[in-house]
């Protein structure tokens, strides 16, 4: 499957001032041969950089000061594999994670900070710990952990401070929300997390793609494992054919970004360009359009 997708953004001012930034998404089992490439009224724009998060992950900055109207353009092309969890032991065990790949998903960073007072009661209080001595397995864990939160969450997509240790005690948010608390509890459990950012394709809609965030956790043997708690009544998100495909964008929130002559930019999810100005009005709002096409190319 091929996915590409496009973004624009169209502002009117005089003078005005812009800034857009894009993610490089990441290679994964299911997506690879990722392209990106950006635009300024038609013209190719924009500096690979590396920005200030404990990641450093790349991503793709242009600026300009426009005196007229300003369309900004991205393009990010990928091959995107129908991919399909089946039950039973992997044909090939997974390679074990590095040991910087296992920092990077264990760190208690940005929102997934699990090391706050809120946060450590609400685990606690909710008996969020892996049982280990008590020969509880991992998946066991996982279950355990997803009902949990699942249960004591409320979806809300509205303005949210998305920091787990403010999540628990309101115990309401939208995807990246209530998938963070998760990916936090896995965390501080000692089992590798992290969050993917991206579209998915909706099973009732087979032409839209909408943003939504998930959870991964790292199963020994069997690699990165996607969990979603918002999905309908579905527990675990089985990427199993072209309707549940998810095109990943970016791994993880909390980048921070810190363009020359502006204060720090810290943007949460990045699926669609993360668009700045100061200036000018903005007339027109972000338009995204994605134009999947679908081959018969599929992995396990």
């Amino acid at each position: 499957m091929t996915a590409h997708l496009e973004r624009r953004v169209v502002s009117l001012g005089n003078p005005i001032d812009t800034i857009a930034a894009t993610p490089t998404p990441p290679t994964l089992p299911w997506q690879n041969q990722i392209v990106t490439r950006m635009t300024f009224n038609g013209i190719p724009a924009g500096a690979p950089v590396t920005e200030g998060s404990a990641h450093k992950r790349r991503i793709s900055l242009a600026q300009s000061d426009q005196k007229t109207s300003v369309t900004i353009g991205t393009d990010i092309t990928a091959m995107v594999y129908r991919y399909k969890i089946v039950l039973g032991p992997p044909k090939v065990g997974a390679p074990d994670l590095s040991k910087k790949e296992r920092a990077e998903a264990l760190a208690p960073v940005g929102n997934l900070d699990y090391r706050g007072a809120a946060f450590q009661a609400y685990v606690k209080q909710r008996g969020l710990l892996w049982r280990r001595t008590q020969n509880e397995s991992l998946d066991e864990f996982i279950q355990r952990a997803a009902t949990q939160i699942k249960h004591d969450f409320t979806y809300y997509d509205g303005n949210q401070d998305r920091h787990v240790a403010t999540l628990v005690t309101t115990c309401k948010g939208d995807c990246g929300a209530i998938n963070g608390v998760f990916t936090a509890v896995m965390r501080k459990n000692g089992v590798p997390a992290h969050l993917w950012a991206g579209f998915r394709r909706l099973p009732t809609m087979p032409n839209a793609w909408q943003p939504h965030v998930v959870a991964s956790v790292f199963v020994p043997k069997v690699g990165w494992f996607p969990v979603d708690l918002v999905s309908g009544g579905l527990m675990v998100y089985s990427m199993a054919g072209e309707n549940n495909t998810i095109f990943v964008t970016h791994i993880d929130d909390g980048f921070v970004l810190h363009p020359k002559g502006w204060d720090t930019l810290k943007p949460d999810w990045m699926q669609p360009t993360a668009f700045y100005y100061r200036g000018g009005p903005l007339v027109s709002g972000l338009d995204v359009v994605a134009d999947i096409k679908f081959g018969d190319t599929a992995r396990r």
